[in-house]
């Protein structure tokens, strides 16, 4: 393949392993970004949704307490005795009193256009006008008659503690609606002499554009107002004052279910909610303005019955407090945010695009050096004895050794052979350092060890021979530490020379204990070293365990070392003598004690267990 087509093959390679991380990744990005998109919307919607239903909360609130006042105002005229010594018996200095504490009532209050008595033929006998600097007592030339207005004729007809609250709508005198327009909400109750007789009605036109002006005030100053509605759809207070009051002019047209007609079909079907239209978010509540008027503010009845001007019973008298906040300001800021989000998620897509393609070469540069590792591992493996039973055809001993190493190579090595028919060569190494150059290390000790052990045949020569070897030319100063042992397979005798390593243990009749032969200096950093041998017999059935400190020295997540005496204990609860088994159990217990902690070095381990010689 020539160096162009070799180059586009890693190039597509390495665009191919970015996309499959890349895209799943993008998408990932792209729905996070819309989760906070969304999540954004949602809260910023609710922001404006509470605003409004706190607006429109404040409008009912306002009318509610309103109308109480005028109920204890209504409630104290009717209750005065003034009123009751006038009925009983007319006169003109009884008028004369009535007429001066209302107009006082009048002027203290100022929210009462007309306060009046009408007696049982529909004339006004007493008329208070509020006006400024002080109210108006009407004289009796320009009083009227009333008794064919609906508000005189409901009235008259109500029993003892009977109340009469008519719509609101705007005054009219003379049979014309007065401009500029007043509009009012008249209560009325009727009024009985000490003999039980009718003595006519008692009529408060309550100023209702009092009460409008605060309920403005509670909901707010803002770019869309909040309208009060009366049950049929007619604005009492609008975005325009040429909206309002539609109903006193018969004209259908000013009216929510003309000009929002799905929005009040769905007003007008619950008591208080919250919905979208593309004209923007509807907020409503439902006022009751008799039912705070009618009870006292503990909740309980006054003990009156309430008839409105138009027949229907409190609980039909209803208006509806009505918000909409036009789309363009519901989605207020948004705009900003998208344009922010957006720009933020593509650098971020961009960003990740170009560290993905970097990660794809080093992924890619990586693969090739832990292949050729694997290849490394495999060599090294193949370096060292792998097939068990080692010497079926030799019954003397059973024999075996596993090697675990903490990177893909390791300088931890074993081996065994025979050096002649009788005489069987086993040792167990470690080289310091981990990785490649231990490895390299490893495999130059393994060669030595072996061809000087075939040529000289004593333990403590071996490692004098090979010790010079490795000391010639090392700069690293890398060494290696070595446990060598020869049995006589005859005898049973054992010959053991230790270069700096770690004490074997053996396992005979009397239970399992650890040897102590002489330890010399490790292999490698000064020539001319001396070892010495110590002899040993093993009886048949006896079992010596080597071991590298990668066993001791295993590591928990607290840090902790497996140690010399969990080894021992392991040893003592080996499930039986089978060597294989052995070295397997005391692996389980030093991975179980790990709990999961990375392998901080290599771990082998050899053991040996010497059968006899068989009888001829």
């Amino acid at each position: 393949m020539s160096d162009r087509a070799s180059t586009l093959a890693k190039q597509r390679s390495t665009l191919q392993r970015m996309m499959r991380v890349f895209l799943p990744a993008s998408l990932l990005i792209c729905f996070c970004a819309f989760f906070i998109h969304q999540a954004e919307v949602k809260r910023q919607h609710a922001e404006h949704a509470s605003r409004e239903q706190e607006a429109v909360r404040a409008g009912t609130v306002a009318i509610n307490r309103m109308l109480q006042v005028v109920g204890r105002d209504l409630l104290y005229i009717a209750g005065r005795h003034q009123i009751q010594q006038l009925v009983d018996s007319p006169s003109e200095e009884a008028m004369e009193n009535l007429a001066t504490q209302w107009a006082r009532f009048s002027q203290a209050n100022q929210v009462y256009n007309k306060i009046r008595w009408i007696d049982e033929t529909g004339m006004e006998r007493l008329r208070i006008d509020y006006a400024e600097p002080e109210p108006l007592v009407v004289p009796r030339a320009k009083l009227q008659n009333k008794g064919d207005r609906y508000f005189f004729t409901r009235t008259n007809k109500l029993q003892e503690n009977e109340i009469f609250v008519s719509p609101l709508d705007l005054n009219v005198d003379n049979n014309q609606i007065e401009v500029p327009h007043h509009p009012n909400i008249r209560f009325g109750m009727p009024v009985f002499d000490s003999n039980g007789k009718r003595r006519g009605i008692i009529l408060l036109n309550y100023s209702a554009r009092d009460l409008l002006k605060r309920f403005e005030q509670e909901t707010g100053e803002r770019s869309n107002p909040t309208w009060l509605v009366n049950q049929d759809g007619y604005w009492l207070k609008g975005a325009s004052n040429d909206d309002e009051y539609g109903f006193m002019f018969k004209r259908v047209d000013l009216t929510m279910g003309q000009r929002h007609a799905e929005a009040w079909k769905r007003i007008v079907a619950s008591e208080k909610g919250q919905f979208e239209t593309p004209e923007g978010l509807w907020t409503y509540a439902t006022v009751y303005p008799l039912h705070e008027w009618q009870n006292t503010s503990n909740g309980k009845s006054r003990g009156f019955s309430i008839v409105t001007g138009n027949q229907a019973q409190t609980d039909e008298y209803a208006w509806k407090s009505v918000s909409l906040l036009p789309m363009a300001d519901y989605d207020a800021g948004l705009l900003t945010f998208r344009l922010m989000l957006g720009g933020g998620t593509l650098l971020l897509l961009v960003l990740f695009f170009a560290v993905t393609w970097r990660l794809s070469y080093v992924a890619q540069a990586r693969e090739r050096i832990q292949s050729e590792l694997n290849v490394a591992t495999d060599i090294q493996a193949s370096l060292l004895p792998r097939l068990f039973p080692a010497f079926p055809e030799r019954p003397e001993f059973d024999i075996y050794a596993l090697m675990e190493p903490a990177k893909e190579v390791g300088g931890d090595f074993y081996d065994f052979f025979f050096i002649d028919d009788t005489h069987l060569c086993f040792l167990v190494a470690d080289v310091s350092d981990k990785g490649v150059p231990a490895a390299l290390y490893m495999m130059v000790a393994k060669t030595l060890l072996k061809s000087e052990g075939q040529r000289l045949g004593e333990p403590e020569q071996m490692l004098a021979s090979v010790n010079n070897t490795l000391a010639t030319d090392n700069d690293r100063c890398m060494f290696v530490t070595v446990l060598c042992a020869i049995l006589n397979t005859r005898t049973g005798e054992v010959r053991i020379a230790n270069a700096g390593h770690n004490p074997p243990l053996l396992i005979d009749s009397q239970g399992v204990r650890y040897l102590q032969p002489k330890a010399g200096i490790v292999l490698g950093p000064m020539a001319d070293v001396s070892y010495e041998a110590e002899k040993l017999v093993l009886q048949p059935g006896d079992t010596l365990f080597l071991y590298t400190d990668g066993v001791t020295e295993a590591k928990n997540r607290e840090d902790d070392l497996y140690g010399e005496e969990r080894l021992l204990q392991a040893l003592r609860q080996r499930p039986d003598d089978d060597v294989a088994r052995m070295i397997h159990y005391v692996s389980a217990e030093v991975t179980k004690f790990a709990a999961g902690a990375p392998q901080s070095d290599d771990v082998t381990m050899l053991a040996i267990t010497y059968q006899g010689t068989p009888a001829e």
